[in-house]
């Protein structure tokens, strides 16, 4: 396990970047992902929306050539995530770091953070009351507050009396927990039961069993986006749930883009809360879309988290033009305090006093088009702001 002293790291090379950069030496993005342990689409997706990126808007800003170094964190792996960080900026000299799918990797690469002023903009790390601790750090993706919030209101006001919920035992599954119960008995539902999952479960039959004794009028689900949906369903449909009418409602993760096409028809119907959906109607999205899948064969296919890249990178050429060429962190973070864009997802803003994003939250309908499985969106909550625990 690497120990080392703030006094050790500033010795070792961890001084700001924007002190060790010269005018005409290349823009490096450093990326720290699971390319391994996130999943078998993670590191494919992210990858292909890079490259679609820079084959859109082209790899050079201000003068300057934008050169992405990239590291694998291997899953949730604190201690490999910050050698990682410390690597890119150290040996490296990169000017960012953006990705990291997990919140314990994110909370060591923000210690590198502060050390060295460089700045993080996060692809995933979903989990409330990360963003205080790391002033150069921005959130690029969601909060799974945001989700539960608006999915438990709207259940509740929908026709569902009695909830039985099953999480991924995880952060981020506490919180989706958490936010789901608080805003769905604030709003007059009960839950009738709770049964947190180990991560590493592949058998999810004796959960699926408990919930169905307590009859409930449906199912909140939490599991990663990752891995496990399609077995969970294939489980849920075979102890007669659907039969018997007891209807899933989710957050985006168990109905993402690249879980559906495993998880076949028993998956029609689920509504989930989620930030993005592949079928969001929008030009940009269809560019998004259209010029990463070009890349990944749509294996995998463009989803939420090459959306998200898509945006870091977005933000961080306009940040480096507004610049002329230079990269000072704290006129970077200044500049990207209150930013404003258009997304492939809808329109997005990174919170001046938080600096967590703001985003459109939307209802979507597992549908077939075109012999397709799609997140349908059905209803659209207007920028969301993450609501506390």
């Amino acid at each position: 396990m690497l120990q080392t002293s703030s006094a050790a790291l500033v010795s070792a090379g961890l001084a700001p970047a924007a002190a060790l950069a010269a005018p005409g030496d290349p823009f490096k993005v450093g990326i720290v992902w699971s390319y391994t342990g996130g999943g078998p689409a993670s590191g494919p997706e992210l990858d292909g929306a890079m490259a679609a990126f820079q084959k859109v808007h082209g790899d050079t800003v201000a003068g300057r050539k934008v050169v992405i170094v990239r590291r694998d964190d291997t899953g949730v792996a604190p201690e490999t995530a910050r050698r990682a960080a410390q690597e890119l900026v150290v040996q490296e000299k990169v000017d960012m770091i953006a990705g990291l799918i997990f919140t314990a990797n994110a909370m060591t690469v923000g210690d590198i953070s502060n050390q060295s002023k460089t700045p993080v903009m996060l692809v995933n790390s979903v989990a409330t009351g990360l963003l205080p601790k790391f002033p150069y750090m921005t959130r690029w993706s969601f909060t799974t507050l945001e989700l539960t919030d608006v999915l438990g209101k709207w259940a509740a006001k929908n026709g569902y009396k009695k909830i039985y919920t099953m999480y991924a035992d995880n952060q981020s599954g506490v919180d989706a927990h958490v936010g789901f119960k608080r805003a769905f008995e604030g709003a007059g539902g009960t839950e009738v039961g709770v049964s947190p999952m180990p991560l590493e479960a592949t058998d999810f039959s004796a959960y699926i069993q408990r919930a169905k004794d307590t009859k409930p009028d449906a199912c909140f689900i939490f599991l990663l986006a990752g891995g496990g949906s399609a077995q969970f369903l294939k489980q849920y449909e075979a102890a007669g749930m659907q039969k018997a009418g007891i209807k899933i409602l989710a957050t985006g993760d168990l109905v993402s883009e690249n879980n559906l096409p495993q998880m076949g028809d028993p998956a029609l119907g689920i509504v989930s809360a989620y930030h993005y959906s592949s079928v969001h109607k929008s030009a940009l999205n269809r560019q998004y879309q259209q010029e990463t899948n070009a890349i990944t064969h749509g294996n995998p296919n463009a989803s939420f988290a090459g959306c998200a890249i898509w945006d870091i990178l977005t933000a961080t050429y306009k940040a480096l033009a507004a610049q002329g060429g230079n990269w000072d962190p704290d006129k970077t973070l200044a500049f990207l305090k209150g930013y404003k864009a258009e997304s492939p997802r809808g329109p997005i803003m990174i919170d001046p006093a938080t600096r967590d994003i703001v985003e459109n939250i939307y209802l979507r309908r597992v549908e077939k088009q075109n012999g397709v499985l799609v997140n349908a969106e059905f209803a659209t909550y207007p920028m969301v702001v993450s609501p506390e625990k």
